[in-house]
């Protein structure tokens, strides 16, 4: 479960897993969003048992969560599955906006916000 932004590519490739597996094989992902994922690969305590098998973030899992879960003996590995673009919005006022009406910003600008 977690991160919708992945849904489509965990579908579509666990339809493929199922369609090449020999034996049967039964598979959900639930695109809950990235807190929910993350938060069911850990456990909702440090000695809980995680809700699920494997989780999907559009972020990195804070340091301090990770040491906490390798630190009761799990093992979790980080694997990135996809690169995508991401979109933000931003709405301006007209009467604060620079002269012509069109806004410019470099890449260090947006990686900074």
């Amino acid at each position: 479960s977690g991160s919708s932004a992945v849904s489509l590519f965990m579908w579509r490739t666990m339809d493929s897993f199922s369609a090449k597996a020999t034996s049967p094989v039964w598979m959900t992902y639930r695109a809950t969003g990235s807190g929910t994922g993350e938060a069911e690969i850990a456990g909702s305590s440090p000695s809980a048992i995680p809700a699920t098998e494997f989780g999907c973030s559009d972020v990195g899992m804070q340091s301090s969560i990770y040491t906490s879960i390798v630190a009761d003996g799990a093992k979790l590995v980080h694997v990135p599955i996809l690169i995508a673009p991401v979109a933000f919005f931003i709405n301006i006022p007209t009467d604060v906006m620079p002269k012509p009406q069109s806004l410019r910003l470099s890449s260090c600008t947006i990686a900074q916000m």
